[in-house]
């Protein structure tokens, strides 16, 4: 899987009347480190000179009866490809003539839609929390996340390119795979990729790349850290924000909570330079995070009225079970209500106010060695270090999540001949993630309220209070369900690539080995987990559910799994001016291994027992042929107009992101108790003592995790095409297509009850509440490789090269992505809303808009230093010059989301019963955002007239009604869309040149500049099995309200 972190110098050499020169010596030199290649024209007058460093180039040209031409000022960026066309005049080798200029910014040899971040962009725009991933998020059909993930996903921007899920990109560092232990962004603790001072450039690839890359269907974020050159540079520099130049969050102003305190550090130094001129160079940097960021959490607890069994208007209060209210006096697991906190429609919830300090630290390395032993060898050494933690806030306790990554590449390039080139690579990847529930001062639960008899040495020095969950209330929650838990990722690479130049053909085939180690530490609900499904059950103690892992079992698992992958790409130039893209890939995966035997999967849906041991499913990646085909034509000759297209098919393999769950999640090696009235012998769910239950071993079925046996892996069918004209020197405008259509994608099915067509096209469960499809084992919930995903979209950019002080980009994306599933994911960190399919059989039946589809998408990024003061002197030059200003704006439409119901209405059994969907009331928009609620109030819901689009009411519950008993829903999925983004970033320097070494300089970052109140997450579950509404549509946090960060960087 050779990955491009080189570019590639080609071009044809001519004389003065047009006619080729076959022979010439072409000699290539990086002029930042003095390193030169030299080659000769072929018999078509032409020469490419691949995998050069990314830098700053000339190119010479001579021979015998000519003199010698020269192209100065050529920047070689990752991954391209430029055209340096020479022309030889008649005199003597010893004269040289001169052209200075940049390549021309149209690309016209390749039909991938790719884009370029350049170094000046990473360190000159507004980046909150310096991360430069937020920057791929400027180009175009690239979306990403306001949600940014957890501690079941990982921090870190979630992305998708066209139409890709946020686990089927691939993030390569030098070349190496370094995606984290879920597959995603290899993001810290802060949430972003930190230590843009070691990134030099980086590329972004949407879609139909060539055959050189592989690993994932989605986008490929490619990035090259920064090497040392023949003159020593760096820099030292602090970022600093806090509370008192920020403004307050809507919700603080809306509750009259005061604004949270923050405090947020962020500092380092780089330096690169040579060991050896000519020959040895180095680099390093360090950069810290330090930040105590305080949040306001709003949590829905019960009423006063509530507490006292009063309920809805009732008059007559509820009896409240002993164990109810226990925990009632308990306020950190039930807070009082604030005053001033919205009250629900029912008036059984009203919201409570605290403010609570995230700290989060990370520290991350880098360090870089490049070597040039003799003309024909270079080799580079780099290793990067990222340790990082934060406390995560949450309702009632909090999560401590720490990231250590370790990622290391060592390559070696040898030059056979002019037209001969090896390149070998050595990399390793460690990430890791730890989730623990530490007890923190003011959060210590008496042992007589744990829910559970385990002994207090389970878990030292975490939570041992179990959870509760109830429909219609954010309390009393409890401690992380799933953890402590530990995951780690080693991967090692080893890859070899070869290019080869014959006239005009450019060739590159490889191969790459990967070795695969995930190892997991884990568990299931050890502390067990209480569903209720209204306020009035859990007050007088009547669960619907009881979940836990059972005492003994293990979630300790080692998984192997290897990967490898061959590939062939030809760049030939059919005739002047037109390029084909041609390549086709192998890559395939092995199924995984557990070192101890500790697999087990259900083969057939009916059968009795679980499959025990190694392999974990059938391996049927052999047959993952991936062509690609693409064109490129410079269509007038002059290198200003180009028109392109591509086509490819491209695989997602199936290695951890898709069995790290269930892997250890499944007997006889974890048990899962569940326990429900149908199936405890007792027609109860004990309260607050179902672990008696569990114990009793007679009381409960298991709960299954298991993954299609005999999954085909995922593959998406890609094309493109687009023109691009250069408008002007150095400014070009594009205008694109770009589509795609996946199969066989990854959904989350639970395999319990039958459903069948009631005849009328709406879909009924047939029997009782209770029938299982299996009836030995109790929730079977598994991931099915069936779904699909179209994608479609125009995307247009405008881009202007840094020139006279001034670069921008603008870019706009038009696009519907639409699939059958968006994630493997239950109940989504990533997305707003459940990602369960209902119906098991027949994945189209959730066919909806993409979680993370976005309709409009417009971004626009620009550095402009002014013109003041360049041309005076002394103190007037001091003050007058060197000031700038940089801006990131974003305009995007809302992420659609499902309504769905708080009970099993379908009665299908399954314990994901909020993922069923609600009627459609009759006339009613399935997108109910606009204009006034039409009002239900006899069903405790909001009153005639009440504005919609507001955060305290964002759509129309009462556009929706409970279907009849036994059926689903005929509302579709993901039809409500949420609030939409607007985000301006702007920052201010100044640059003051101390002596003719330093430059020092001041910066002002505003981030949320107009200070815009950008709406989270919307509550979307509306009714109770009451069959009441809840507050569905009320809208709880914002982004970040505006904020103003001082940066001082000193650089030489």
């Amino acid at each position: 899987m050779a990955q491009v972190t080189t570019g590639t110098i080609q071009g044809t050499v001519s004389d003065e009347q047009g006619g080729v020169v076959p022979g010439s010596e072409v000699t290539i030199t990086n002029t930042e480190t003095g390193v030169s290649r030299t080659v000769a024209t072929g018999q078509q007058g032409r020469y490419s000179v691949p995998n050069l460093t990314v830098g700053s180039y000339e190119v010479h040209a001579s021979i015998p009866g000519f003199q010698t031409a020269v192209r100065t000022g050529i920047t070689l960026t990752v991954g391209s490809v430029v055209v340096a066309n020479l022309t030889l005049r008649v005199g003597e080798v010893t004269q040289q003539v001169v052209v200075t200029g940049e390549a021309p910014i149209v690309e016209t040899s390749q039909s991938s839609v790719a884009a370029l971040v350049t170094g000046d962009q990473i360190v000159d725009l507004p980046l909150n929390v310096r991360s430069f991933t937020e920057l791929a998020t400027l180009q175009e059909a690239v979306v990403q996340f306001r949600n940014p993930g957890g501690t079941s996903t990982g921090y870190g921007q979630q992305i998708s390119f066209a139409g890709s899920r946020p686990d089927g990109n691939a993030y390569l560092l030098d070349g190496s795979d370094v995606n984290n232990v879920y597959n995603k962004v290899p993001a810290g603790a802060s949430g972003g990729v930190i230590g843009v001072e070691g990134i030099r450039e980086f590329q972004v690839l949407t879609n139909t790349y060539s055959a050189q890359y592989g690993k994932s269907m989605g986008g490929q974020l490619n990035a090259v850290t920064k090497s040392g050159t023949n003159e020593l540079h760096g820099s030292v520099y602090e970022f600093l924000r806090n509370d008192n130049m920020d403004a307050a969050r809507f919700f603080d102003n809306a509750s009259g909570a005061s604004k949270p305190p923050l405090a947020r550090n962020q500092f380092g130094a780089s330096a690169g330079g040579p060991i050896k001129k000519d020959k040895v160079f180095f680099f390093g940097n360090y950069e810290g995070f330090r930040e105590r960021l305080g949040e306001t959490i709003l949590t829905p607890t019960l009423s006063a009225r509530a507490r006292s069994g009063l309920l809805g208007t009732s008059t007559t209060p509820v009896a409240i079970h002993s164990a109810t209210q226990a925990i009632l006096n308990n306020e950190v697991l039930v807070p009082l209500p604030s005053p001033g906190g919205r009250v629900s429609t029912d008036g059984n919830t009203q919201e409570a106010v605290k403010s609570i300090s995230q700290p989060t630290n990370e520290d991350y390395y880098l360090a870089r060695v490049d070597y040039y032993p003799v003309d024909s060898d270079s080799i580079f050494g780099r290793y990067a270090q990222s340790d990082s933690s934060v406390l995560f806030s949450g309702r009632v306790f909090r999560n401590n999540f720490e990231v250590p990554n370790r990622f290391a590449t060592i390559q070696q390039t040898h030059i056979f001949s002019p037209q001969w080139l090896n390149t070998f690579r050595i990399a390793f990847n460690r990430s890791s993630n730890l989730v623990s529930n530490p007890i923190l001062p003011g959060e210590e639960i008496p042992s007589s309220l744990w829910l559970n008899d385990l002994a207090d040495q389970t878990f030292p020095g975490n939570q041992q209070f179990g959870n509760i969950s109830v429909t219609g209330a954010g309390v009393p929650g409890g401690a992380d369900r799933f953890s402590p838990r530990f995951l780690t990722l080693n991967l090692w690479e080893f890859g070899d690539d070869i290019s080869f130049t014959a006239g005009s053909h450019s060739l590159k085939f490889g191969g790459l080995f990967k070795r695969i180690q995930y190892n997991a530490q884990g568990g299931l609900e050890v502390r067990g987990v209480y569903f209720f499904s209204s306020v009035s059950n859990f007050l007088r103690g009547i669960p619907r559910e009881f979940r836990s892992q059972v005492p003994g079992s293990d979630g300790v698992r080692g998984l192997r799994q290897n990967s490898v992958a061959f590939y062939v790409q030809d760049d030939y130039q059919a005739r002047p001016g037109l390029t084909l893209n041609l390549g086709v890939r192998w890559e395939f995966v092995t199924s995984p291994n557990e070192v101890n035997g500790k697999l087990s999967n259900l083969d057939n849906l009916d059968d009795a027992e679980v499959r025990v041991g190694n392999p974990y499913f059938e391996n049927n990646s052999l047959k993952n042929v991936s062509p690609r085909i693409g064109f490129a034509w410079d269509v007038f000759g002059n290198g200003r107009t180009s028109m392109k297209g591509g086509y490819g098919i491209f695989y997602d393999q199936i290695i951890y992101n898709a069995y790290a769950l269930p892997v250890y999640r499944m007997p006889p090696f974890m048990k899962q108790a569940n326990i429900t009235a149908a199936t405890a012998a007792e027609k109860t769910v004990f309260w607050p003592n179902a672990f008696d239950q569990v114990k009793a071993a007679t009381s409960f079925v298991l709960n299954l995790q298991t993954i299609q046996g005999d999954a085909e892996p995922p593959r998406s069918h890609q094309w493109n095409f687009s023109i691009e004209h250069e408008i002007w020197s150095g400014a070009s405008l594009r205008a694109g297509y770009i589509g795609s259509h996946a199969l066989h994608l990854g959904r989350l099915i639970d395999n319990t009850a039958f459903t069948e067509d009631a005849g009328d096209g709406r879909r009924v469960v047939p029997g009782k509440e209770g029938t299982r499809r299996n009836p030995n084992f109790a929730e079977i919930r598994m991931r099915e490789f069936d779904a699909t995903s179209d994608y479609h979209g125009l995307a247009m950019s405008f881009k202007k090269r840094l020139s006279q002080g001034f670069q921008t980009q603008v870019s706009y994306t038009y696009s519907k992505s639409m699939d059958t599933a968006s994630n493997f994911l239950g109940q989504g960190e990533t997305f707003q809303n459940s990602q369960w399919s209902l119906i098991p059989e027949d994945p189209d039946f959730d066919r909806g808009l993409s979680a993370f589809d976005v309709r409009n998408n417009f971004t626009v990024n620009s550095t402009y230093e002014f013109p003041f003061g360049r041309n005076a002197g002394g103190v007037a030059k001091k003050v007058l010059g060197g000031w700038g200003i940089n801006t990131i704006l974003k305009l995007q439409d809302g992420v659609p989301f499902t309504a769905e119901i708080g009970f099993d209405r379908a009665q299908e059994a399954r314990s994901n019963g909020q993922a069923v969907r609600p009627d459609l009331r009759a006339g009613a928009s399935t997108n109910p955002t606009s204009g006034v609620s039409s009002g239900c109030e006899d069903q405790l819901g909001p009153a005639a007239g009440t504005p919609l689009g507001t955060p305290d009411l964002w759509f129309d519950p009462c556009a929706f009604v409970v279907p009849r008993l036994g059926y689903l829903g005929n509302l579709a999925r993901n039809t409500i869309i949420g609030p939409g983004l607007i985000s301006w970033d702007f920052s201010l320097s100044k640059n003051t040149r101390m002596g003719e070494t330093f430059n020092v300089q001041f910066r002002v970052e505003f981030f949320n500049f107009i200070n815009r109140a950008n709406f989270g997450e919307t509550s979307r579950t509306i009714f109770n099995s009451s069959q009441n509404y809840i507050e569905a549509g009320r809208v709880s946090d914002t982004a970040p309200a505006r904020q103003i960060q001082l940066g001082l960087k000193v650089l030489w």
